[in-house]
């Protein structure tokens, strides 16, 4: 009996001629279809099975799939700008994948530039052969990016983006008053919510992102609603431009700024920018929301509200699975609540 060339795909057919036997049979086999008519064959089957093994025969995936109108593989589709955020939200989507025995890739696509002119980035979308698509790309989402997901035709979850259908995300409303209440159980009441600093990473073209407006809204109600005045703070209006007069000029201001106790900044950065700043001026306790809980390169920094990054990537995968099991393109969002802190400052 000749062997195939380990670099070629053995077919069912060899199989066949290896064995003495139709290809019909060695598909049956194969695919466990052996019940019944099979049951005073079973040497036959074993030996039919002994002989894919020893031949290297591997299923294609990819034929099965396609019979059975599935590929048990899902899809995380993400943009390179997205920064660390993605490292956080990868482990709850690994994790939930798991749980439902699904294959996971990921896809990284072009920058705007190259989407908007059918780059690399849609090619490859395209070529995907996957049940759903999970979506982070976060601010500026091109719109025929939109056309191309919409009409890639299997379902699409949008992480960590705003809207009533197929999305999934943080409730920032609820998580500003969550860290209000934080702060307010550590005895500040004098607490002022800080914008960010935008010149320091965001494009002054870029549409702001859907929890800039949220976590203000949710601190301004929090605040009114415990009879506390809310003091909303631009650092931009307050620093002078350059790296070097950045700290001098925000601590400045927090050495003047004597009637608030605490800061709730809207994110790391900021957050980084302001606690480095008190340090240099008074104590004052700052806090910011991060996707992890310690900030990079920061032996102690500012206390953390935790963006439940985790948690957007596992409900992600859990609506996935609902809308591929059920035939749905479209299902309401959900939101994820804040839930964790981490307050290393004790005794402000």
């Amino acid at each position: 009996m000749n062997q195939p060339s380990t670099r070629q795909r053995v077919t069912m057919a060899q199989i066949a001629d290896a064995a003495g036997v139709s290809r019909i049979t060695v598909s049956n086999v194969l695919n466990g279809r052996t019940r019944g008519a099979w049951k005073s064959s079973a040497a036959q089957v074993n030996r039919i099975r002994a002989l894919a093994r020893q031949m290297g025969y591997r299923p294609n995936a990819a034929a099965k799939a396609i019979a059975h109108g599935r590929f048990h593989s899902i899809a995380m589709v993400t943009r390179s700008k997205i920064g660390g955020q993605q490292q956080s939200l990868t482990a709850g989507v690994v994790k939930a994948a798991r749980g439902y025995d699904l294959n996971l890739l990921y896809a990284e696509l072009a920058d705007e530039e190259q989407i908007a002119q059918e780059g690399a980035g849609l090619r490859m979308l395209r070529e995907l052969s996957v049940d759903g698509l999970l979506v982070h790309y976060g601010r500026n989402i091109p719109d025929r990016f939109r056309e191309v997901v919409a009409n890639y035709g299997v379902p699409a979850v949008w992480v960590h983006t705003k809207g009533e259908m197929n999305c999934v995300y943080p409730d920032e409303t609820q998580g500003a008053s969550f860290a209000i209440q934080n702060l307010l159980d550590r005895g500040h009441r004098r607490i002022a919510y800080v914008k960010p600093i935008e010149h320091l990473d965001i494009p002054s073209y870029a549409t702001p992102h859907y929890s800039e407006a949220d976590r203000e809204a949710g601190y301004r109600a929090a605040m009114k609603q415990l009879g506390l005045t809310p003091r909303v703070i631009d650092p931009d209006e307050i620093v002078e431009r350059g790296p070097k007069l950045l700290h001098h000029s925000l601590a400045e201001w927090v050495g003047q700024t004597t009637d608030v106790d605490a800061l709730l900044c809207y994110d790391a950065k900021t957050g980084t920018a302001m606690h480095v700043s008190s340090l240099m001026s008074r104590p004052l306790e700052v806090a910011c929301f991060y996707h992890r809980s310690r900030i990079d390169g920061l032996l102690q920094g500012p206390s953390i509200i935790l963006v439940p990054m985790q948690q957007m990537g596992k409900c992600g995968v859990e609506m996935l699975q609902g809308m591929t099991l059920g035939g749905n393109s479209q299902v309401e969002s959900a939101v994820v609540p804040y839930t964790q802190t981490r307050f290393p400052l004790d005794g402000l």
